[in-house]
Protein backbone atom coordinates (compact mmCIF):
# COMPACT_ATOMS: atom_id res chain seq x y z
CA UNK A 1 0.00 0.00 0.00
CA UNK A 2 0.91 3.68 0.88
CA UNK A 3 4.26 2.80 2.74
CA UNK A 4 5.65 0.99 -0.22
CA UNK A 5 4.84 4.14 -2.25
CA UNK A 6 6.17 6.15 0.32
CA UNK A 7 9.70 4.39 0.68
CA UNK A 8 10.58 3.94 -3.02
CA UNK A 9 9.55 7.85 -3.26
CA UNK A 10 12.29 8.80 -0.36
CA UNK A 11 14.88 5.99 -2.16
CA UNK A 12 14.57 7.90 -5.34
CA UNK A 13 14.34 11.39 -3.56
CA UNK A 14 17.39 13.18 -5.02
CA UNK A 15 18.61 14.94 -1.41
CA UNK A 16 19.19 12.78 1.76
CA UNK A 17 18.44 13.97 5.17
CA UNK A 18 22.21 14.34 6.68
CA UNK A 19 20.67 15.28 10.50
CA UNK A 20 18.39 16.75 12.33
CA UNK A 21 17.40 18.02 15.48
CA UNK A 22 14.37 18.81 17.45
CA UNK A 23 14.09 22.19 19.00
CA UNK A 24 10.54 21.96 20.97
CA UNK A 25 7.45 19.90 20.75
CA UNK A 26 3.82 21.50 21.44
CA UNK A 27 0.58 20.31 21.77
CA UNK A 28 -2.80 21.50 21.31
CA UNK A 29 -5.88 19.66 21.58
CA UNK A 30 -5.28 16.81 18.90
CA UNK A 31 -2.66 18.76 17.28
CA UNK A 32 0.77 18.46 17.99
CA UNK A 33 3.89 20.43 16.23
CA UNK A 34 7.30 19.62 16.24
CA UNK A 35 9.80 22.51 15.36
CA UNK A 36 13.45 21.04 14.07
CA UNK A 37 16.02 21.81 12.17
CA UNK A 38 17.02 19.70 9.34
CA UNK A 39 20.32 19.37 7.35
CA UNK A 40 19.76 18.09 3.31
CA UNK A 41 22.47 16.94 1.09
CA UNK A 42 22.11 16.67 -2.52
CA UNK A 43 24.79 16.50 -4.98
CA UNK A 44 27.50 17.45 -2.36
CA UNK A 45 25.93 20.46 -1.19
CA UNK A 46 23.91 21.15 2.04
CA UNK A 47 21.14 23.40 2.97
CA UNK A 48 20.08 23.59 6.59
CA UNK A 49 16.70 24.07 7.44
CA UNK A 50 15.87 26.27 10.32
CA UNK A 51 12.77 26.79 12.80
CA UNK A 52 11.03 23.64 10.55
CA UNK A 53 7.52 23.14 12.00
CA UNK A 54 6.13 19.71 11.09
CA UNK A 55 2.93 18.38 11.91
CA UNK A 56 2.17 15.10 13.84
CA UNK A 57 -0.95 13.52 13.64
CA UNK A 58 -2.87 10.45 14.26
CA UNK A 59 -4.28 7.88 11.87
CA UNK A 60 -6.30 4.91 12.80
CA UNK A 61 -4.14 4.38 16.02
CA UNK A 62 -0.59 5.22 14.16
CA UNK A 63 1.42 8.49 14.48
CA UNK A 64 2.37 10.35 11.46
CA UNK A 65 4.48 13.42 10.61
CA UNK A 66 3.61 15.68 7.97
CA UNK A 67 6.75 17.45 7.46
CA UNK A 68 6.84 21.58 5.91
CA UNK A 69 6.21 22.15 2.37
CA UNK A 70 9.19 23.56 2.41
CA UNK A 71 11.16 20.80 3.38
CA UNK A 72 9.18 18.05 0.53
CA UNK A 73 9.63 20.74 -2.20
CA UNK A 74 13.96 21.03 -1.17
CA UNK A 75 14.18 17.33 -0.68
CA UNK A 76 12.24 15.80 -4.27
CA UNK A 77 13.83 19.14 -6.03
CA UNK A 78 17.32 18.62 -4.30
CA UNK A 79 17.76 22.31 -5.23
CA UNK A 80 20.55 23.43 -2.31
CA UNK A 81 20.80 26.54 -4.44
Amino acid sequence: GGGNAYRDWLAKAPAKLKKWQIESVDRSGSTVTVTLSATLVSSGKSVKLEEEKWNLYQENGVWRIKPSAKFLEQFAAGDTE
